[in-house]
C-alpha cells in the first residue's frame, strides 16, 4: 500500500511488511487496492480532506500478494502472507479478496492463523452469487455489500456462507498519488468490518477472540427476518451496539424477551453452555415460544439449524419467526431465568459441548408471539476446539 499517503502517514508499519507477489521487502502497492482498504480501516483523520477510517488508531502490517501491479495473484502467495501475518502482533487479518475455489492451502493457512487467535475477516465477493473462498469457511467471518438504503448490492455474493453485512457503495477512501477515490463491493464492505473490530479491541483490549467474534455477529441488526438469513448473514455491522456490549435495552414497559448468559461466549470441547430464558411484561398475554439453533456452514457448504416449538420439541420443519408458531396458551406470569440448556432438567439438554463440532459461530435464537406481535431476542457463541 501507498504507506506516504497522508491519510495514512503514522498508521503503516510498513518495515514489517512483505512482497510475497515479488518476493521482496517492498509491499508498496501498485495497484491501489491495498491503499483504498487501509484507508477505510485506519485513516489517520489528519488529512487535507477530513477523511478518517473506521479505527484512525489502528496500525497496519502491509503483506503483498500479486506481482508488480496484476490484479491477480497465486493461491501459494495468499497463504504464505496469511501464516506470515499470523506470526505477527496483528490481531486481524483483512483479506479484501477471493479465489476462485478452496484450496487446502489456504484452508490451513487460516487455521493456524485462528490456532494463534487471530480474527480473519474476508470479502463475500462480487459475482452476486453464493459466497466466495475464503470467507465462506466456518472460521472466517465473510462480508457482503449493502448501499446506504440497507438493501444488499446486486454484485454482492450472498447464501449460508455469509457472517454480515456492512455498507459498501461508493465509500471514499485513499488512492495512489496521495489522492482520495470511492469504492464499491466487499473488499470495502469487508475492511469496514475490520476497522469496526479493531475500534472495538481499542476499548476491550484483553477480550478473547472468540468472544470478540461472537459479539460481532450478535450484536448485528436484522435487515430480513430475525437472526441468521442469507441475505445478511447475522445482519449489519453496528460499532454502536458491540461497543456498548450491552445493547440497547429499549422501552421497560412493553413486552421483552431475554437471554441469560453468563461467562465468555467462546467455548471448547467439554465447556458447559448455559442460557436462561426470560419473558418480561407478558403477563396475561396469550403468546407461543419457537426456539432456533443455528450452527456454521458444515463442509458440504449447509448451515445446520434445529427447531424447538415449547418446550422443546424438536421440529424437522423450518419456524419461521414471522408468524405464529402453534397453539397460543394464556401466560399467567412473567418468566425470569427458566433454564433453556445448561442443567439436567433443561429442555436443551445439559450444554456439555461435545467434541468434534465445527469451529464457528453458533446461534440460539428465541421468538415470542404475544397477543400478535413478535417480539425476539439471540445469543451468540463461537465454539472452538480445545487448546485453541
Amino acid at each position: 500500500m501507498d504507506w506516504t499517503h497522508e491519510g495514512l502517514s503514522g498508521n503503516v508499519l510498513y518495515d514489517k511488511g512483505y512482497d510475497f507477489g515479488d518476493n521482496d521487502h517492498d509491499p508498496s502497492d501498485e495497484n491501489g487496492h491495498g491503499t483504498l482498504m487501509a484507508g477505510l480501516i485506519a485513516g489517520n483523520c489528519m488529512n487535507s480532506k477530513g477523511f478518517c477510517g473506521v479505527a484512525p488508531n489502528a496500525k497496519i502490517i502491509p503483506f503483498k500478494i500479486n506481482r508488480g501491479g496484476e490484479g491477480s495473484f497465486y493461491s501459494s502467495d495468499l497463504a504464505a502472507a496469511i501464516i506470515a501475518a499470523a506470526t505477527t502482533e496483528a490481531s486481524i487479518i483483512n483479506l479484501s479478496l477471493t479465489i476462485d475455489s478452496e484450496v487446502e492451502w489456504v484452508k490451513a493457512a487460516i487455521e493456524y492463523a485462528r490456532s494463534r487467535g487471530k480474527i480473519v475477516v474476508a470479502a463475500a465477493g462480487n459475482s452476486g452469487m453464493e459466497v466466495a473462498v475464503p470467507a465462506r469457511f466456518s472460521t472466517v467471518i465473510g462480508v457482503g455489500a449493502i448501499d446506504a438504503n440497507n438493501h444488499l448490492i446486486q454484485a454482492s455474493n450472498r447464501g449460508e456462507g455469509l457472517s454480515l453485512v456492512a455498507p459498501g457503495l461508493d465509500l471514499m477512501s485513499t488512492w495512489l498519488g496521495h489522492s482520495y477515490i470511492g469504492v464499491t463491493g466487499t473488499s470495502p464492505a469487508a475492511a469496514i468490518v475490520s476497522g469496526v473490530i479493531a475500534l472495538y479491541m481499542s476499548s476491550y483490549p484483553n477480550d478473547a477472540p472468540e468472544n470478540i467474534m461472537a459479539r460481532v455477529l450478535e450484536s448485528a441488526v436484522d435487515l430480513y427476518n430475525p437472526g441468521f438469513d442469507p441475505q445478511s448473514g447475522f445482519g449489519l455491522v453496528n460499532a454502536c451496539s458491540l461497543a456498548s456490549k450491552d445493547g440497547s435495552q429499549g422501552n421497560p414497559d412493553v413486552p421483552r424477551v431475554k437471554l441469560g448468559f453468563s461467562g465468555d461466549q467462546g467455548l471448547s470441547y467439554g465447556d458447559r453452555l448455559e442460557v436462561s430464558l426470560s419473558l418480561i411484561n407478558v403477563s396475561g398475554g396469550y403468546g407461543d415460544i419457537a426456539i432456533r439453533i443455528n450452527g456454521p456452514i458444515d463442509y458440504d457448504g449447509r448451515r445446520t439449524n434445529t427447531y424447538y416449538t415449547w418446550p422443546g420439541i424438536a421440529s424437522s420443519e423450518p419456524v419461521l419467526f414471522t408468524q405464529p408458531f402453534g397453539s397460543p396458551v394464556l401466560f399467567t406470569e412473567d418468566i425470569e431465568n427458566f433454564v433453556l440448556v445448561g442443567a439436567k432438567e433443561a429442555p436443551l439438554g445439559d450444554g456439555i459441548i461435545p467434541s468434534g463440532l465445527p469451529e464457528g459461530p453458533y446461534e440460539i435464537g428465541v421468538g415470542l408471539v404475544l397477543n400478535g406481535t413478535l417480539y425476539t431476542a439471540r445469543k451468540v457463541i463461537w465454539i472452538r476446539p480445545t487448546g485453541l
